[in-house]
């Protein structure tokens, strides 16, 4: 169970006297600011109600990777103030592992854990492209142009990419994590009718980004849609029939322990 996002009470003395607080800051500058809308299911019931009582239009709320973990920051002037997994301080957060055995099974929950925040996702695409520096394929699909990936494994493999390209190409699974900062809408959403209506233009690529719309995710088929590859963070890949194995090997073990 992943634990809700709580304060940090140490966070100016850890900021202060901290080796890994230059890390902190480093992850925290490269990404966006985000709104209070799209934290809210990370944090715990009593962080959300004070962070609702103490932030003022020029907070700047924080959401990043850190150690594998989603972790908050708000900045209020010169002011810094920490939220991670359970109110621990950073350096006391295990660095989470992903070797693909670990992701694999973590996608074969097929459960959305506080949003879609640190979810694994991944797309199959040719070997050669797993040296190109965007890892990804960007085809024009259901939701428009975009880079389409998958939230089960099983699906990339068996159901979705595979029928869309050349069966004799040697093909490798590219994992990914979403980033906290993105913007993943739904078809229930009151922006997707908007974006839905101009998926098959040729401006879309430039509309896209004027919403502020990262990608769209098809809860019922598990299939999400990425327009901005800032949104993601590659991982690592694998070639497809190594991952087909440990999913096997995987399902084996959960029905052994049945």
């Amino acid at each position: 169970m992943i634990k809700k996002l709580s304060y940090f009470k140490g966070s100016e003395s850890w900021i202060n006297d901290s080796s890994e607080s230059p890390a902190w800051i480093e992850a925290m500058k490269k990404e966006p600011s985000v709104g209070m809308g799209s934290i809210s299911n990370m944090l715990d019931s009593e962080s959300y109600i004070a962070m609702q009582n103490s932030i003022s239009h020029r907070t700047k709320i924080k959401a990043f990777l850190y150690r594998g973990h989603t972790v908050l920051s708000l900045i209020k002037g010169n002011k810094l103030e920490i939220l991670t997994p359970g109110g621990v301080a950073p350096d006391n957060l295990v660095k989470i592992s992903f070797t693909m055995k670990n992701m694999l099974k973590d996608m074969s929950k097929n459960e959305i854990n506080s949003g879609l925040s640190g979810t694994f996702i991944s797309q199959s695409i040719d070997s050669h492209l797993d040296n190109d520096t965007s890892r990804s394929m960007v085809v024009k699909g259901y939701f428009g142009k975009g880079m389409y990936m998958s939230q089960t494994p099983s699906l990339n493999i068996k159901e979705d990419f595979k029928s869309r390209y050349d069966q004799k190409s040697e093909r490798v699974i590219a994992f990914y994590r979403i980033k906290p900062s993105a913007n993943i809408i739904t078809p229930e959403d009151p922006q997707f009718s908007q974006v839905k209506r101009n998926m098959n233009k040729d401006f879309f690529n430039h509309f896209i980004k004027s919403t502020g719309v990262d990608g769209v995710f098809d809860k019922e088929n598990g299939v999400i849609a990425i327009f901005n590859e800032k949104a993601i963070k590659y991982v690592s890949s694998s070639p497809e029939s190594r991952v087909e194995r440990e999913i096997k090997n995987i399902a084996l073990s959960n029905y052994l322990q049945s």
